[in-house]
């Protein structure tokens, strides 16, 4: 594997950012997102979507998070029982550690507690994914 990192690069404006970040998922046989909520109880919005581009090109996607408490601990915290949020809209209880939509979208449906066992994970899966060869 051959890391890649979003700010490796010249981009300074938003247009040069988004078209970088494209330009490097296009390129990759894998993705690692970090998905440690920010800025709030979810994962960086940017990184949710950097999962569903690779998704839909079919590149299989890891994650790891410091945060692995379930999704509804974070957002409904001080409320046993109550599955609503603080302006009282309804939270998934999947006991999940994020939304279902992310989860799903990861190779085993997994998040990992640290950023080095996701890696250990992808090269496992790279090392198992390799094409028979060919007689």
């Amino acid at each position: 594997m051959e890391p890649v990192v979003p700010l490796d690069n010249e981009a300074t404006t938003a247009l040069e950012i988004y078209q970088s970040n494209i330009r490097l998922l296009d390129e990759s046989n894998l993705v690692i997102a970090n998905i440690t909520p920010f800025r709030g109880p979810h994962c960086d919005v940017g990184t949710a979507w950097e999962i569903g581009y690779a998704v839909s090109r079919g590149v299989p996607v890891f994650a790891f998070s410091a945060t692995t408490e379930p999704l509804l601990d974070r957002i409904a915290r001080g409320t046993p029982g109550r599955h609503v949020d603080s302006l009282g809209m309804l939270v998934e209880d999947f006991g999940l550690p994020e939304n279902l939509m992310i989860i799903y979208s990861l190779v085993e449906h997994r998040v990992y507690d640290t950023f080095e066992a996701a890696v250990e994970a992808a090269a496992r899966y790279m090392s198992s994914a390799r094409p028979a060869k060919s007689t």
